[in-house]
């Protein structure tokens, strides 16, 4: 899933543009680090979801674990 497909529309790529941000700033890293990490987990959680409201939720906490325990993401 590329990002043109990622979000699906304005408001939806807004709200999650805000929780990159709120990732990066809490982590001390900068936002083009934490994009990938984010919007690839996104995609892997957007495949499988029937509820979508906590799926940013979701991203950042797997973000913010990865990151903590330093391991590679897929």
């Amino acid at each position: 899933m590329d990002v043109a497909t990622l979000y699906e529309n304005e408001e939806e790529r807004r709200q999650h543009r805000r929780a990159i941000e709120s990732v990066a700033r809490d982590v001390k890293r900068p936002i083009e680090e934490i994009q990938p990490l984010y919007e690839t987990e996104l995609a892997s959680l957007r495949r499988e979801a029937r509820v979508k409201d906590f799926l940013s939720v979701l991203a950042c906490r797997y973000v913010r674990l990865v990151l903590k325990q330093g391991r590679q993401w897929h």
